[in-house]
C-alpha cells in the first residue's frame, strides 16, 4: 500500500501539473484559456485537491504515522496551500463566491478547505477588497459554529481508585489565593505558608498519607487521544482564525453598509455569550490600529462607537473563554476611545494578519 507520504508525493505532482502549467493568472492574451471559464476551472480543481486533502485528516492518525508520514500530513496544516501557492487578489471574487457554497457533507473538512481558501483573500489589497465587499458579507452569514467534539481524556490513572484518592487528599489541601480572574493555586507543601496553626498541622498529616499513595500508581499518557485532540483543536483554532480574517477583511473595505454589520456580528455573538464576540473585537482592533479606521467618515465611526458601547454595557461582567478570563466591556473600552478619535490608532497600513489567536 503506498504510504501517506507517497500519496502526498504524488499529489504533490499533479499540483505541478495542474497549477503550475495553468496558474490562473499564467494564460496569455489569445490564449483559449484565458478568461473567467479558465479561472473557474482552476479553482475547481483546486478546491478537488482539497476536498482530497481533507479527507486524510480524520483518516490518518499522528501516532500511526512515520516521521516522514507525519511531515507530510503537517505540512498541509499550514498557508498556502500547495494548490494556491501561485494566487492573488484577482482570485479573490470567484474564491470568495466558492466559499459560500459547500464543500462536503463534514463540517470538519469544510472548515478546512475556507480555511485555506481564505488565504487568497489575504493577497487582496484594500481596494479589491471594496470590489468584493457584498461576498464578503455574505460569508459574515455563513461562519461556522465551533466543532462540537469532545476531547478524548488523554491521560489516565493506573490503578484509578489509588490515584484518585492521591489527587483527591491533595486537593483537600491546596489553598487558592486572590480575587478572579488573578487567583493562584497553591499545592502542597507551598499551601501551608497560607494556613493557621491548627490547619497547617492538619494538613501536613493529610499530605504525609498523599506521598505515602504516590508510588502506589501511575499516570499513563494516551497518545492516540492526544492526536485526536490535536485535531479537534486545530480545527477550532481554524475556525476563530478565519472568522477574525474575515473581519479584518471587512474593515478594509472602507463599506460604509460594512461598518455596522461588523458590530452588529458581535453584538450578536455577544448576546448569545458566546466569547467568539472577543475574537473578532480583535480582529477589528488590529484593522484599527494600522489605520483602516481612517477609510470611513466620522458619523459611521459614530454609529459604530454608539452601537458598540451599547452592546459593551450590557455584557459586563468576567467570563471564561479560550481557557481565558475575559471581560467583553473592558476589552471594548479601547475600541469606543478609537471609534471616537481614530487618530489614536496610528496608520501602520493594511498588512494580511497573522496567525495571532492562541
Amino acid at each position: 500500500m503506498t504510504s501517506f507520504a507517497g500519496q502526498i508525493a504524488m499529489a504533490g505532482l499533479l499540483y505541478a501539473m495542474v497549477f503550475v502549467v495553468q496558474d490562473p493568472a499564467s494564460a496569455q492574451p489569445g490564449d483559449p484559456r484565458d478568461g473567467t471559464t479558465q479561472r473557474n476551472g482552476v479553482l475547481a480543481r483546486a478546491v478537488e485537491l482539497l476536498i482530497a486533502d481533507a479527507k486524510l485528516l480524520d483518516k490518518y492518525n499522528l501516532i500511526t504515522l512515520n516521521e516522514e508520514d507525519k511531515s507530510a500530513y503537517q505540512s498541509h496544516l499550514s498557508r498556502p496551500h500547495p494548490a494556491l501557492s501561485g494566487w492573488g487578489g484577482d482570485e479573490v471574487p470567484m474564491v470568495l463566491k466558492r466559499m459560500i457554497q459547500p464543500f462536503t457533507s463534514n463540517a470538519y473538512r469544510d472548515t478546512y478547505i475556507r480555511w485555506h481558501l481564505m488565504w487568497v483573500v489575504k493577497q487582496a489589497e484594500p481596494k479589491q477588497l471594496r470590489k468584493a465587499s457584498s461576498g464578503l458579507l455574505e460569508l459574515v452569514e455563513h461562519m461556522p459554529p465551533p466543532i462540537n467534539l469532545s476531547e478524548r481524556p488523554e491521560w489516565r490513572l493506573e490503578p484509578e481508585e489509588i490515584g484518585s484518592k492521591y489527587y483527591s487528599l491533595i486537593d483537600s489541601i491546596s489553598v487558592i489565593v486572590g480575587i478572579p480572574p488573578f487567583d493562584k493555586r497553591y499545592e502542597p507543601p507551598g499551601s501551608f505558608d497560607y494556613m493557621t496553626s491548627a490547619r497547617k498541622a492538619e494538613a501536613e498529616t493529610i499530605f504525609v498519607e498523599a506521598r505515602a499513595l504516590r508510588d502506589q500508581f501511575k499516570v499513563v499518557t494516551d497518545e492516540e487521544a492526544k492526536s485526536y485532540n490535536q485535531r479537534v483543536r486545530f480545527v477550532n483554532w481554524a475556525i476563530r482564525q478565519y472568522r477574525g480574517e474575515l473581519i479584518y477583511a471587512l474593515v478594509w473595505t472602507g463599506d460604509p453598509k460594512v461598518a455596522q454589520r461588523i458590530v452588529s456580528a458581535i453584538d450578536r455573538h455577544s448576546s448569545r455569550g458566546s466569547g467568539l464576540a472577543v475574537d473578532l473585537l480583535n480582529f477589528l482592533y488590529q484593522g484599527a490600529f494600522e489605520g483602516a479606521l481612517d477609510l470611513y467618515e466620522p458619523h459611521i465611526l459614530d454609529k459604530m462607537r454608539q452601537q458598540l458601547l451599547t452592546v459593551a454595557k450590557r455584557e459586563e461582567g468576567w467570563g471564561t473563554y479560550g481557557g481565558q478570563q475575559r471581560n467583553f466591556a473592558d476589552y471594548a473600552f479601547h475600541m469606543i476611545q478609537l471609534l471616537e478619535e481614530p487618530s489614536l490608532a496610528g496608520v501602520g497600513g493594511y498588512r494580511p494578519p497573522p496567525y495571532s489567536l492562541p
